[in-house]
């Protein structure tokens, strides 16, 4: 039996892997998009997007994997797990035959609404986006194998294998690009990436639990019910969350063309990226949390919340203080000196929404581990529904710009309502808990801002020009958020007041 790892050791492989993950990607974007060119580049982008629509046929079950498999370790229930994997695998492949058949059938009117503004490039974009359907999907399947490891605490060992996969897909990537492949080359990285993983966390799964087994005598209608019914729970969120993420690069593809997707991607995708590191936390949390629950520790339970969600809005705020002012110069020294003006406009707009969004990834965390993913539900199909209207109407009055605006609007509203929601779950009062968490990190983070805007129009310093004064200003506000937050003991729950 695998000896389990402490949340921090979790954390720490879960972000190294995390990080040369988006950090690899980052730097491939620019390599990539000079290949293709935008408007292809568009295309891969809206890819992205149609596929996690497609993919929310498999109506929430993987989102119950980590959480029972972590429970069943906990409880010694190894022949449950194991009817439980080997139910989940048949399931997912029978799901997968399906949306691939779909895709086939429906990719081309799905695309004709879509590229409308690049009509010549519809029967190629459908033809290649059931390729990326499929290899895609195989994400999902992998999931389950590499719960086994996650469920024992051993995030070490996932994170290798999805480092040596990264590493397959980036040298795929780089010949494919280098022989002239294209789409069909960053289609083939991701299936090729995504089968050795699936082999890689299939070894580990059968070493780590020797009870595992494929034999479909192990399917269980028990297990399915069980997954089925939690999955429904997370359903509405998923597809909220797809809303959230994916209807304002739709609109504008529909709109504006896919080179306008490439634009807005751009902006976003320093955002993203920086969202992406944090969930690892909500990843390590999320069986922890479950483990507590199963333990009926409510106390650790509500203390680690509390210090978790601290701790991510310290790193926001650092984000945010560093990010918004260097924006131009962040996208220059990334993409070009070529780069859209309204890229840097997107990065700021979406910096804000985002930054306060991310803020609750611990009570979705928290919500699903003691198993009341509904009620993030709620607060989810608000900002869903927020998002599609106002994006809608503020793209239609301002354009790319809008569709920034809109999301940034609906992420704020939705996601303190989430902390409020969390809150009551938690039976702490929603005020107190909004201002120990929110208050001096939004205050700091405005006035900084604020401060370092005016004394660069009083001065007349354009710090876009002058790389020197940009670096010392990120280490300047970097060093002076991390001992303003030491100083108060932000972090110090003994001075916490909710009361």
């Amino acid at each position: 039996m695998l000896k389990p790892k402490s949340l921090k050791i979790n954390s720490l492989y879960g972000v190294i892997d995390k990080a040369f993950n988006l950090v690899s990607g980052f730097i491939l974007l620019p390599f990539v998009l000079h290949k293709i060119g935008a408007d292809l580049y568009g295309i891969w982008i809206i890819f992205i997007s149609v596929t996690g629509y497609f993919t929310l046929a498999q109506f929430g079950v993987s989102a119950s994997f980590k959480k029972y498999i972590a429970e069943d370790i906990e409880l010694r229930e190894f022949h449950i797990m194991r009817n439980f994997i080997c139910t989940a695998f048949y399931f997912l492949c029978l799901v997968t035959a399906v949306l691939v058949l779909c895709a086939m059938l429906f990719s081309q009117p799905v695309f004709k609404f879509l590229l409308q503004k690049e009509s010549e490039l519809i029967p190629a974009a459908s033809r290649w986006f059931v390729w990326f359907l499929f290899a895609s999907i195989l994400t999902i399947i992998n999931e389950i194998f590499s719960s086994v490891p996650q469920g024992f605490q051993r995030f070490d060992i996932t994170s290798l294998t999805s480092i040596i996969s990264r590493f397959v897909y980036i040298i795929v990537v780089i010949i494919s690009m280098l022989k002239g492949y294209l789409i069909e080359g960053l289609i083939a990285s991701v299936f090729i990436s995504n089968i050795c993983n699936l082999i890689l966390n299939l070894i580990i799964c059968k070493h780590v639990f020797p009870m595992f087994s494929l034999s479909p005598v192990f399917i269980s209608l028990t297990q399915f019910k069980r997954m089925f019914s939690f999955g429904l729970k997370v359903q509405v969120t998923l597809i909220t969350s797809w809303v959230i993420y994916n209807i304002d690069k739709l609109i504008i593809s529909k709109m504006y063309g896919s080179e306008s997707v490439t634009i807005y991607e751009i902006g976003a995708r320093l955002v993203l990226t920086f969202r992406e590191f944090p969930y690892v936390l909500f990843l390590v949390l999320m069986p922890y949390f479950s483990n507590l629950n199963a333990k009926k520790d409510k106390a650790a339970l509500l203390s680690t919340c509390i210090r978790s969600t601290r701790y991510l809005t310290i790193l926001c705020s650092l984000f945010a203080v560093v990010v918004y002012p260097l924006a131009p110069n962040i996208l220059h020294l990334w993409i070009g000196p070529d780069v859209n003006g309204l890229s840097v406009y997107i990065l700021k707009v979406l910096l804000i929404g985002s930054t306060i969004q991310l803020v609750t990834g611990v009570s979705s965390s928290v919500l699903k581990g003691i198993g009341k993913p509904e009620i993030e539900t709620i607060a989810n199909v608000i900002l869903a529904s927020l998002n599609v209207v106002l994006s809608f109407t503020f793209v239609k009055l301002f354009g790319i710009k809008g569709a920034a605006v809109g999301t940034t609007l609906s992420m704020m509203i939705g996601g303190t309502l989430l902390m409020c929601l969390t809150a009551r779950q938690l039976k702490v009062p929603v005020l107190a808990y909004l201002n120990q968490i929110f208050t001096v990190p939004v205050l700091f983070s405005v006035i900084l801002i604020f401060l370092v805007q005016s004394l660069c129009f009083v001065f007349k310093i354009n710090m876009e020009l002058n790389r020197y004064i940009s670096a010392a200003y990120a280490v300047s506000a970097t060093v002076i958020t991390i001992l303003f937050y030491h100083r108060i003991g932000f972090i110090d729950l003994k001075k916490l007041r909710l009361s």
